[in-house]
């Protein structure tokens, strides 16, 4: 399953989805580079990084982490294609 791990969030790292365990997880699922998957991985960590580096003494609105959410939802559907078609491939 796919989560979020929050002691793994360092700004410094974050907008880097290469070290992410994610990534290795959909190499071993049998993705490769370039594929919607991992641009679409690439995005949410992008938009992650872009709204915590925003972050300042104010409250960061609804809008901008509702982009890092559907950032997300869309990564997670097409993971979740990717793992249902290697399924089946291996049937």
């Amino acid at each position: 399953m796919a989560r979020v791990n929050l002691d793994r969030l360092h700004l410094e790292t974050l907008e880097n989805p290469r070290v992410c365990q994610m990534h290795l997880a959909m190499q071993r699922l049998g993705c490769a580079e370039p594929d919607e998957l991992f641009a679409l991985h690439d995005e949410y960590h992008h938009c992650l990084g872009r709204v915590l580096r925003s972050i300042d003494a104010t409250a960061m609105t609804s809008g901008q982490w509702q982009q890092v959410e559907q950032a997300m939802q869309r990564f997670l559907d097409a993971l979740m294609v990717a793992h249902a078609a290697r399924k089946a491939d291996a049937a």
